[in-house]
């Protein structure tokens, strides 16, 4: 069982960030770049958050249950080239990372814009969502956070 501890991370890139609350979790995105250009890949922090007062578990690899998708700004889906695998391999106890409240889980997508779709410069949304589907009685006796949580984040994309 992994435990996860609070990272500061400290940058001089600011991004928007719209953040939604789901009981117990709240997901978060940011660019680590000030621009984003079509043909690199674009670094982007995504965090998971314990807004709880008790302890929380949570699937500890996050290249799983976060779907990502971009649109235009008025909400027009972009056809993707491809879609990240969201299904987990069947877990074991040891796959669940505990959040304190107050602690988050972390990690850093690099990710392609033309893999979501994107292929002219212009301004886009990306549309985060963390979905947790584990039965805590059947995750090993652990208090599994279960539910949905989304955030949303403004690219602007150069040539």
């Amino acid at each position: 069982m992994k435990t996860a501890v609070p990272v500061l991370v400290f940058s001089l890139i600011a991004s928007s960030v719209v953040a939604q609350y789901s009981p117990g979790l709240q997901i978060s995105a940011r660019l680590l770049r000030d621009k984003a250009r079509l043909d690199e890949p674009v670094p982007i922090e995504i965090k998971v958050l314990n807004t709880s007062d008790k302890p929380i578990y949570v699937y500890g690899d996050l290249n799983y249950f976060i779907t990502l998708f971009a649109s235009t700004l008025d909400g027009k889906g972009l056809p993707q080239d491809f879609i990240r695998e969201t299904m987990a391999p069947p877990p074991s106890k040891e796959d669940f990372s505990r959040l304190e409240p107050g602690h988050f889980l972390g990690t850093i997508w690099n990710q392609s814009l033309k893999d979501l779709g994107i292929r002219a410069s212009g301004r886009y949304r990306l549309d985060f969502e963390f979905r947790s589907n584990f039965d805590s009685a059947l995750a090993f006796g652990l208090s599994v956070w279960r539910g949905r949580a989304s955030t949303t984040l403004e690219i602007t994309v150069e040539p």
